[in-house]
């Protein structure tokens, strides 16, 4: 497990995201990191979090920060940024046309990868804090899980069998969840019925 971690860190970048050949371009000068692959390391390591002795509060912190402040604070929804050349990872992203630029299955993966971070990793990360400082830890993201559920809600795709799995499992994560997050209504018949 540390070995593959240790690996999968030779990806990253300055800003805490990851891609597909780190730091180093392989066609032009522009090296972006992946928000789907940053979101997917996040979820992995806040997983594995407190089973590690690798160094994670640092990493963890500027890759969940990198997600934040990739959402567009106007629409909730986090933008497909950054390339993934395994489209069988991807799933439907790169064929959804729902949303553009901003997919909602990339949202969906953004809120799993945050509200597993705090799930997992936050208890770990601030291992020495409790009650009340915790939960302000918890509050930006919080925040950002609210508004791309708010994003998903207004956004709902009716091809994407792969997208709306999930936003269905984004959602079952909210289940009895005590973080101030608020739940879409689950009386609603488009949740239902997906």
């Amino acid at each position: 497990m540390i070995r593959g971690v240790q690996r999968q860190l030779m990806y990253v970048h300055r800003d805490g995201s990851f891609s597909a050949f780190g730091e180093r371009c392989w066609r032009n000068d522009k090296c972006e990191g992946s928000l789907w692959l940053s979101a997917f390391v996040l979820r992995v390591f806040s997983e594995i979090s407190e089973f590690s002795e690798v160094d994670f509060p640092n990493i963890l912190n500027k890759t969940a920060a990198y997600l934040l402040e990739s959402q567009n604070p106007r629409t909730g929804a986090f933008p497909h940024r950054g390339e993934v050349f395994s489209t069988y990872l991807l799933g439907g992203v790169d064929s959804e046309q729902v949303g553009g630029s901003e997919p909602p299955s990339v949202t969906a993966f953004g809120v799993i990868a945050m509200k597993t971070f705090m799930d997992k990793a936050l208890k770990v990360v601030y291992s020495n804090e409790t009650g009340t400082a915790l939960m302000q830890r918890k509050a930006p993201y919080s925040n950002a899980i609210n508004s791309a559920l708010q994003f998903l809600s207004r956004n709902r795709p009716t091809s994407s069998r792969y997208t709306q799995v999930l936003e269905l499992y984004a959602l079952s994560m909210m289940v009895d969840n005590n973080d101030g997050i608020r739940t879409l209504d689950p009386t609603d018949t488009d949740v239902r019925s997906q």
